[in-house]
């Protein structure tokens, strides 16, 4: 009686693994770990039976990754978002706060320059 190679096993088991998987985080590490095996394989210049096999989990993972993802319900935008459009305020509704401005030079007493000057003088 022949044994599989080690690594035939382990690749057996990822695709029950990926049978059981119940969240998107569990098929995500699963892809990440075929294709990590699927590298290593080639590397390390193992059978294409082995590479294939690898690289056959690797598609099937992403596959149930775009069914699972495929269920999730899709985010809403915010209002006025680029793909919502542009908010409309009905002309009752009074525009938010306005843009911060500089106080004007009257009620704060100093400029730019001013504090420039200040800066340099010894005291």
């Amino acid at each position: 009686m022949s044994e599989q190679p080690r690594e035939l096993v382990l690749l057996s088991r990822a695709e029950q693994v990926l049978a059981e998987a119940s969240t998107i985080d569990e098929v995500k590490d699963l892809r990440d770990k075929a294709q990590a095996a699927r590298v290593y394989a080639t590397k390390a210049g193992l059978s294409k039976t082995i590479i294939v096999h690898a690289s056959t989990i690797k598609v099937q993972a992403e596959r149930r990754l775009g069914e699972m993802l495929r269920v999730l319900p899709l985010a809403n935008g915010a209002p006025g978002n680029q793909y919502t459009g542009k908010v409309v305020r009905s002309q009752k509704e009074p525009a938010t706060a306005q843009e911060p401005t500089m106080m004007p030079r009257a009620v704060c007493g100093t400029t730019p320059g001013n504090n420039h000057q200040l800066a340099t003088r010894p005291f």
